[in-house]
């Protein structure tokens, strides 16, 4: 399942199916790897969830620590907007979050990585101006260069990337932002990673 999948600003009703245990299954590279994390499977969806670490909390401070306990369960599910400084240095990084219920006790860690339901840094609704008319086609601005460089949102991915300090956060990064990675820039993304994974820096 991918962020993309959830309307904006909405808190989806699903109810859990089953739980695939971590290590049960593998992902889809060349070799397959095991997937570390449980997955879990909602009655009527086709698309399962990876549970990471902060939904992981956010279920257990709901229900128990035991995923036989999730089974049957009806929780909600929302798009969310990480800031740089929960995205690995990428503003805005989508993810998926558990919404538990108003006065739930979740936990500290898991509370400062729920993110926002809207993008940080979205400019506030200006009041409405008089419609102007469009300028002639020979001021219009002409259009990006393709070649000029990657996109805003891949270079932001990278710029996170390339602030990786250990093999260690390089997994953890791969665990936790390769699911929510936008499918347009996913292979460039894992391959800036196993570049990085790869640079002497980290074994300095």
């Amino acid at each position: 399942m991918d962020a993309l999948d959830l309307p904006e600003g909405v808190e989806v009703p699903v109810t859990i199916e089953s739980i695939a245990e971590p290590f049960a299954e593998k992902d889809s590279h060349d070799p397959p790897r095991p997937i570390k994390s449980a997955i879990i499977s909602f009655v009527g969806k086709k698309k399962r969830l990876i549970l990471n670490k902060t939904n992981f909390k956010n279920l257990k401070a709901m229900f128990s620590k035991d995923p036989k306990s999730w089974i049957g369960q009806t929780i909600k599910i929302q798009r969310r907007y990480l800031d740089a400084q929960h995205g690995f240095g990428v503003n805005n990084t989508l993810a998926i979050r558990i919404i538990p219920p108003l006065g739930t006790p979740i936990l500290k860690s898991a509370a400062s990585f729920m993110g926002s339901p809207t993008p940080y840094g979205r400019p506030t609704q200006q009041p409405s101006r008089p419609k102007q008319a469009p300028p002639e086609p020979a001021d219009q601005p002409a259009p990006p260069d393709p070649d000029s460089g990657p996109p805003d949102e891949l270079a932001q991915w990278l710029t996170g990337i390339g602030a990786l300090e250990s093999l260690e956060t390089c997994a953890e990064f791969r665990e936790q932002m390769i699911p929510v990675c936008p499918e347009a820039i996913r292979p460039q993304v894992e391959q800036a990673i196993l570049d990085r994974e790869n640079s002497s820096e980290l074994y300095l």
